[in-house]
C-alpha cells in the first residue's frame, strides 16, 4: 500500500514539473523563447517584422521604427531588437555576408539630392535644375522633325 501511493506521489511530482521544463520559456512580453533561444511569434508577428527586415537588417538604428514596430507586432522592443539579433545570427549561418559594424547599410544616396561634388562657385541646386530645363527647352525647340 505504501509502494503505490509512493507511486500516485511520485507521477503526480513529475507529471507537474516536467512539462514546465519542457515547455517554452515565457519572454518579457507575448512572444515566447525556446530552449535554443529563439523567439517563436504569431504568423501576423512574424510577417511584420519579415516587412521591417527587408527594409532594414539594424533597427537598433531606427530608433521610432523600433517603438512603431513594438507596438504593431505587440512585442517589447526587446524580443523585436532579438529577433533581428537572431535573423542577423541566421543570415551569417547560411553563408550570407555580413556587412561590417557601424556602416551605414540603409542609407542609399538619394540621385536626386546628390549630384556629386559642389565647384568652386557653383549655383545652387534649385538654379542647377532650372538652367538643365532650359537647356532641354532650347534643344527641343531646334531639333529637326523628319
Amino acid at each position: 500500500m505504501r509502494l503505490t501511493s509512493l507511486v500516485r506521489v511520485l507521477s503526480l511530482i513529475f507529471s507537474c514539473t516536467l512539462p514546465s521544463l519542457c515547455a517554452p520559456v515565457p519572454s518579457l512580453s507575448n512572444g515566447w523563447l525556446t530552449p535554443r533561444g529563439m523567439l517563436e511569434v504569431s504568423e501576423r508577428q512574424e510577417r511584420l517584422l519579415n516587412n521591417a527586415w527587408v527594409i532594414t537588417k539594424d533597427i537598433t538604428k531606427w530608433p521610432r521604427y523600433l517603438s512603431d514596430l513594438s507596438d504593431r507586432t505587440g512585442l517589447s522592443e526587446y524580443n523585436v531588437k532579438t529577433w533581428f539579433k537572431n535573423m542577423r545570427t541566421k543570415e551569417r549561418e547560411l553563408g550570407a555576408p555580413s556587412p561590417p559594424p557601424n556602416s551605414p547599410v540603409d542609407e542609399k544616396p538619394n540621385p536626386l539630392l546628390h549630384s556629386g561634388v559642389p565647384k568652386k562657385g557653383a549655383k545652387s541646386k534649385k538654379g542647377l535644375v532650372r538652367e538643365s530645363v532650359k537647356a532641354t527647352r532650347r534643344t527641343s525647340r531646334h531639333s529637326v522633325v523628319e
